[in-house]
């Protein structure tokens, strides 16, 4: 795993309200992190690859993926995406974690597609 993946893992851990984080190189290759034992890793990888398989589907229609987002009753998942396979997630507490420092993490992805 490259350096800013690894910084940006860390930074995104110590996010309030994180339940899980992944990020999805060009290679396919995913790294998962879960700060919560109702979300495992195990779980956040298979979650990262049928989301990338969603974002896939939506690309090959011409729909725009840079950014998604899916609202659920007490979690939002938030994704960047680029073309090339990479891709930034995010799994949050709807209730703790903030639209702002989301954002800010997200813009912060190391997002080349190397």
């Amino acid at each position: 795993m490259s350096a800013a993946i690894q910084s940006w893992l860390e930074q995104v851990a110590a996010c309030r309200g994180l339940l899980a984080c992944g990020f999805r190189k060009a290679d396919r290759s995913l790294t998962v992190k879960s700060c919560s034992a109702d979300f495992p890793a195990p779980q956040m990888e298979q979650t990262m690859r049928k989301l990338f398989e969603a974002v896939y589907a939506l690309q090959q229609n011409q729909i725009p993926t840079e950014r998604v987002r899916w609202h659920f009753e007490t979690a939002q998942l938030h994704c960047v995406a680029r073309p090339g396979g990479v891709m930034a997630v995010l799994l949050v507490n709807t209730a703790t974690a903030g639209a702002f420092e989301i954002e800010c993490l997200l813009a912060a992805a190391p997002l080349s597609p190397t």
